[in-house]
């Protein structure tokens, strides 16, 4: 018998003394969040100045609720990077590798709206 190392869940294996295992069941779970992890939206936020950001990113946040989809929000401040990217203006909002927003900040109910302009461009 062997435990699931995630969620303790205990199966019978082979007899044999075996480190933790995951059972078919989180197997089957985490399989699947990572099918659907690769139809996530990646939205970047680009500000050099911390507080800007994690206002942005805040909104950014509260604007997902009722997206259908999973979305990753990623903060880059560092100016190095920042300079790398050469952007038109900051603060920069960037969906899956496509700038959508450059040189304003967006409220929650901005970025909703550009999070289902961008699925509703995705879907056709």
């Amino acid at each position: 018998m062997y435990f699931c190392s995630i969620c303790l869940f205990f199966e019978h294996g082979n007899g044999q003394k075996a480190p933790p295992k995951l059972c078919r069941k989180t197997f089957t779970q985490l399989r699947s969040a990572l099918e659907r992890r690769s139809t996530a939206i990646k939205v970047t936020i680009i500000e050099p100045d911390k507080k800007k950001i994690r206002a942005l990113a805040t909104d950014a946040a509260r604007g997902t609720a009722g997206v259908p989809k999973i979305i990753v929000l990623e903060e880059v401040s560092d100016e190095k990077k920042i300079e790398k990217m050469d952007l038109p203006a900051t603060p920069a909002i960037v969906i899956n590798g496509e700038l959508k927003s450059s040189g304003k900040i967006l409220n929650k109910e901005e970025f909703r709206k550009l999070f289902l302009d961008y699925l509703q461009a995705a879907s056709q």
